[in-house]
């Protein structure tokens, strides 16, 4: 072995290379050469793997279509680190955009030619574009130097939709010229894509399903409720019809009794009459005679309301002065009351005429009248204020008092216990009373 710059001496050769020594080089170079391209390699696999994960974790399949192909586009240009990438949607003769970033072509024309090379070099089970068919494509009047095309959705849909991916040779480390290395990981990445839109499909599916569901839910929901509705005013109807008979009966019955305590009390009254047309009779018999007389009357028209009520007597409204009735009546309810309770009258200042029946109106201001006696008696003995107040007034057309037309407000008040809510809510039912039995 000689060193730069030293002569060789006259007939010396020098000896040969190693042939071992080189080949062993050689190997170790081609080795070194093999590792680091294995290595791009995986760092290349790893980072296409690291964007379809991150893209499947992020991007999720919305309602708004243009949102979710917008996410795709972006997420292949971050991925792949490329210049453009376009989403398309081609079918019946037309093509659409569904989204792009970067340089795209420019005109329907490069479009249609873009969709027509894609699809040619897809039916060739490939996915890079031959350099020959790139030639003729233009992007935006930028040369390219790769294309790859994937389908993401197609047979048996109605429609074609690809994913486009363009370099140029400045990015040509990431994607050699028409070498297949990267493209496993560019069709995995647009199977991801159409797994999303299958599970967009699948989801918009149930969601069709379930409101259909739901529909039908409350439809069969509303029947119920109607169908418990009716039932319940079914129920309704029997336990009225029910009462309605039951009062049916009782009126009847009621209507037998009045007829034969009618026929009683023309008997006595008549003979009370002919006694109080005797002469011989002492004056103060003859008053009491008198009121004997009264009191079959008023017992006459208390037949005449049962007789009523049992629809055997027809109701004779008549032009009355409620004034004058009161005034009447009132005196001889002051015995029927009693002494120790003060009755007071305050009839309105003018003329109180109205249409009504007068034995039904007295037989009104009756119950009033022995209503709020027996409340003042439950207070006891020892009450200080013992009094019954009845008033009249006359109230307008337009008051709530009034069904439209002038009427006399009659107001009975009493200073006695009251009622409560509960026996409120009952005191216009025909046969309920607070009183205990023989009252």
């Amino acid at each position: 072995m000689t060193t730069p710059g030293t002569p060789i001496a006259a007939g010396v050769i020098p000896a040969a290379p190693d042939p071992e020594l080189q080949r062993v080089v050689s190997l170790l170079l081609a080795t070194q050469q093999e590792l680091i391209d294995l290595r791009y390699r995986r760092d290349r696999e790893n980072r296409v793997l690291e964007g379809v994960v991150g893209f499947t974790e992020v991007v999720r399949p919305a309602n708004d279509k243009q949102a979710f192909w917008e996410a795709v586009v972006d997420s292949t240009v971050q991925t792949f680190d490329c210049e453009s990438a376009l989403a398309l949607e081609c079918g019946g003769g037309n093509t659409t955009v569904l989204s792009s970033r970067g340089p795209a072509p420019a005109t329907a024309a490069e479009i249609e030619a873009l969709v027509a090379a894609g699809l040619k070099c897809l039916a060739r089970r490939a996915t890079i574009l031959d350099e020959e068919t790139v030639r003729t494509l233009h992007f935006d009047g930028q040369p390219i130097d790769t294309i790859l095309v994937a389908r993401i959705e197609g047979e048996p849909h109605d429609v074609t939709r690809l994913l486009v991916l363009s370099v140029t040779a400045r990015k040509r480390p990431f994607f050699p010229r028409f070498d297949d290395v990267s493209v496993p990981g560019f069709r995995m990445f647009a199977a991801t894509v159409a797994v999303l839109r299958e599970m967009h499909r699948a989801r918009v599916l149930i969601e069709g399903q379930v409101q259909e569901l739901d529909a039908a839910y409350d439809e069969l929901e509303t029947r119920m409720l109607a169908q418990q509705r009716a039932s319940a005013e079914q129920e309704q109807l029997r336990a009225q019809l029910a009462q309605y008979r039951r009062m049916e009966s009782l009126g009847r019955l009621a209507g037998g009794v009045a007829h034969d305590f009618n026929n009683l009390l023309t008997v006595i009254g008549g003979n009370a009459q002919l006694l109080h047309t005797d002469a011989a009779l002492a004056p103060p018999y003859r008053d009491v005679v008198a009121e004997m007389i009264d009191a079959a009357g008023r017992a006459q028209a208390l037949t005449q309301q049962l007789l009523m009520f049992s629809r055997k007597q027809v109701i004779r409204p008549v032009v009355v002065d409620l004034n004058r009735e009161l005034a009447t009546s009132l005196q001889l309810y002051r015995r029927l009351i009693g002494e120790d309770i003060e009755l007071k009258f305050t009839p309105c200042e003018r003329e109180s005429l109205v249409m009504a029946d007068p034995q039904q109106f007295d037989q009104l201001i009756s119950n009033l009248l022995i209503n709020a006696r027996d409340a003042i008696q439950a207070h006891g003995p020892d009450r200080v204020l013992r009094e019954i107040n009845v008033t009249t007034a006359l109230v307008h057309a337009g008051s709530p008092l009034a069904d439209g037309a002038p009427a006399v407000c009659i107001a009975v008040t009493d200073t006695g216990v009251g009622m409560d809510d509960e026996i409120r809510q009952q005191i216009f039912e025909p046969f309920f009373s607070t009183k205990e039995m023989g009252k």
